[in-house]
Order: C-alpha cells, then structure tokens, then sequence
C-alpha cells in the first residue's frame, strides 16, 4: 500500500459510511458516500484521463476488469490514515484507488502519479523502476481546467541530479532517502526530456518494454555507457532553458456510466471492513466484517463468505455457497488439504477466466504440487491478467529457481522488484531468500 498526498488541503481523511452509491464506467467501478451527482463527476474525470493516457501508451491499455475506487466525503474525523487525503493500494491484483472530495472541490483529487502507474502497468507490465517513476513523473501535475480540458507535462526544477548509471541501476539496490529524491527527480527528467527533444528515442523504448527487451539488452541499445554522461549533460542544460511543451487535451471521450442502487447497510460494512484492513487496522476489520455478517440476509451473500475465509479463515458456510468467490478463498485457507486447495484453485479459474488473482492462486497451487511447468504457464498467464501487482512476477521466479534456470529466476525477480514500491532492507532479504532458495549456490 502506498500512502499518499492528495490535492486537498485537508489534514485528515474521513469517514466512509452512511448512504453509499456506486457508479460504474467502462474502466472503473467506483463507490462513494459523496453525492450521486458528485461521485458520476469523479468517474467521468477519471474516464476523460484513462483516455488520455490509451493516446500515450495505445489500445493495448484496456483493463480485464474494472479498476475500484472508494470516494468519500472530506472534512469528517480522521480514520483509516492519518495526513493524507487518499491513497491506492499498488499490491492488490486489483488495485484499490482511495480519495477524499470536499462538494466544492474543483480539482481531480486522486493523486495522478499513482494513478499513472496503476494504469500504465497494464500496457507495459515490465517496466524498470526508473521508467516506472518517471513516466509518472511526467503526468503527475495533470488539471482538469475549466473548459473540460486536461494540462499535464509541466515542469518544475530538479533539485539534485543522479548519475544515469546509478538511475539505471534503481531494480538492483534499495537507495537511501536522499538518494531516492535524487533518483525520482532524474527519472522524471529523462522522460520530460525524450518527450520534448527526442521523441524517435522514446518511442523505441515504449516498442522495447512493450517486447519485454532484458534491462542490459535495452540500455545498451538506447542508453549506451559511453554516451550517459554527456546524456546527463544535455538534460541539465534542457532543464536550465526552461523552455518545454505543457500539453493540453481536448476532446478527450469521457465516456458514459451508470448510476446503481445504493448499497445495503451489510455492503457498506464490508466495505469499511476492507479499508480498515488494507489500513492495518485489523481489529476494526474484524469488527466491521462481524457486524457486516449480522446485517446480512441469509443465505449469506458470496462476497460476505469468501471475505470471512479469506480474511478470517471462517469457512462455516462455505460448503453452502457454490461462488468462484469462495472457490478462489479456500484455494489458499490452510483449513484445507493442498489436493482441496489445487480443486479450489481450478474451479476458480474456470469461473473467473480473466482474474489474475484466480489464476496467481492455481500457479501457487501447482507448485506445491510441484506440477511445475503447468504452475510457470498459469503464473505468466497471472502476470498478464495483474500486471499492476508483483506477485504473479515473483512467483515466477520462484517456479523458475525450482526448475533450475537460476539466471530467468534472478532476472524475473529483479523485475518483480521493479513494481515492488520501496521495499525495506529486511523484507528484500527476506523475500529473495525464499523465492530463489533453489538458486543459492547456483552461479
């Protein structure tokens, strides 16, 4: 999850109750306890820049399934995050975009930086950390002015510089601090720099990430060592002209949507129930999912049963409710033997065919099984369906460690870091420890 600043100049984030609607768009499904009218403003304002990013990064853009957005009213006491205004939760295989809106709000209050990189993971799925962050960097300033049309691409100065070799090199470490502003600033200027004087380049890099071109085999081709620092050179002094193209959008579709019921006193539970868990307030989570339960008509609903066994390992009904839902929960509940797991797992994935979660769950499932090339074909098949999340990317390197090709292993997990926001020291042990174990002592 990623905590973020959000336009408003709210110190808190509020509340999430009371009548709740949703709407839903081509691209999104959003719900909201803001207005009706107020919440179909929001998705169409999310719709218009969905339309401006398939401009940039082509028709390859559209999603499986809709991406979810919880917009809730401002100015109510702090809650789920402390000093922030909204956030998206990046490790989600679907991700979870959360803002705050006050009624008379005339900005786009999600914050586009993270947008950008839910979104644009969909038409390039590999993407090292510096393109990542400075293709984001690129958009994140977009305003929705007046006339309904978006500005983005302006500039602001670099505070310090990082060298492009350093810059190259982000997947590989954890940087420090400092250095991390240094590294952001410089993705963001390479990017705004090829987008405003050497376009033929930057093209050939989005052609080389959309072919899945090894990290060495692109930089070398488009960024080779030698010519890096006088590169460095050329973007300082871009940077110092001040002279660039802010881009302003007209006639960006933004598309129709649908206004639903609002949602029962259960749903709006099970919504709180998620926002407090995805926030690290367990406690409250178990609560709220308790009280959602009680509420709830009987039979009880499948999204109410797959949360209680998933979150809470409850699967006292889960016999009684035949939903892909409740098949994708027990396929990974350790209240079930591995021979029930794999079944969950391939009952999921024939009823939800293009869920990167359903299919992610039955790779990890073969792999127990030590099925393992049908377990690398169904994680890559996850890795298409969720490129927004690294997950299906890390199981594959742990598929490929155990099949013994150490160095796809490696380089697979080096990419799954690549779309891991800012992992710690500890975790990055961690986790390289358990997904290449089979690689230790391999060269």
């Amino acid at each position: 999850m990623v905590v973020l600043v959000a336009a408003s100049s709210c110190a808190t984030t509020p509340r999430f109750g009371g009548q709740v609607s949703r709407v839903t768009s081509p691209n999104f499904d959003a719900i909201g306890d803001v207005s009706p009218h107020r919440l179909e403003v929001e998705v169409r304002r999310l719709e218009t820049l969905f339309d401006v990013f398939t401009l940039f990064f082509g028709p390859g853009l559209a999603p499986t399934n809709r991406l979810r957005v919880v917009v809730m009213n401002a100015g109510e006491p702090a809650e789920f995050i402390e000093g922030a205004g909204g956030f998206v939760t990046t490790e989600a295989f679907e991700p979870l975009i959360i803002t705050s809106v006050a009624e008379d709000l005339l900005a786009f209050s999600v914050n586009t930086h993270e947008l950008v990189h839910a979104i644009s993971r969909r038409a390039l799925p590999w993407q090292p950390r510096w393109f990542a962050e400075g293709i984001a960097g690129l958009f994140e300033d977009a305003t929705f002015e007046r006339d309904g049309s978006v500005k983005m691409g302006r500039w602001s100065d670099v505070p310090s510089w990082a060298s492009l070799d350093d810059l190259f090199s982000w997947n590989d470490r954890i940087p420090s601090q400092e250095e991390t502003g240094r590294l952001y600033a410089t993705a963001r200027a390479l990017l705004f720099y090829l987008a405003n004087r050497d376009e033929p380049r930057l093209q050939a890099l989005l052609e080389a990430l959309r072919q899945r071109q090894s990290s060495e085999v692109l930089l070398e081709r488009l960024f080779p060592r030698a010519e890096r620092p006088e590169l460095l050179e050329r973007m300082k002094a871009f940077v110092a002209e001040g002279k660039y193209s802010a881009w302003s959008t007209r006639g960006a579709s933004a598309g129709s949507s649908t206004r639903e019921a609002d949602l029962a006193a259960w749903e709006v539970l099970l919504w709180r129930s998620r926002l407090f868990f995805v926030t690290g307030h367990r406690q409250e989570a178990r609560a709220a999912l308790d009280e959602a339960t009680r509420l709830a008509p009987m039979p009880r609903p499948p999204a109410l049963v797959a949360e209680r066994v998933e979150r809470e390992r409850l699967v006292d009904d889960a016999e009684l409710v035949d939903s892909p839902l409740v098949h994708l929960a027990l396929a990974e509940s350790s209240e079930r033997s591995l021979g029930e797991q794999l079944a969950a797992a391939a009952k999921a994935t024939e009823r939800l065919p293009t869920s990167g979660l359903a299919a992610h769950r039955h790779a990890v499932a073969l792999r127990k099984a030590r099925r393992l090339e049908a377990a690398l074909a169904e994680s890559e098949r996850a890795a298409s369906l969720a490129p927004t999340t690294p997950e299906p990317i890390f199981e594959q390197a742990r598929i490929l460690s155990l099949l013994g090709q150490c160095a796809r292993a490696r380089s697979t997990f080096s990419m799954a870091l690549a779309a891991t926001e800012s992992p710690d020291p500890g975790w990055l042990r961690q986790r390289r420890g358990e997904v290449l174990a089979a690689c230790e002592d391999a060269p």
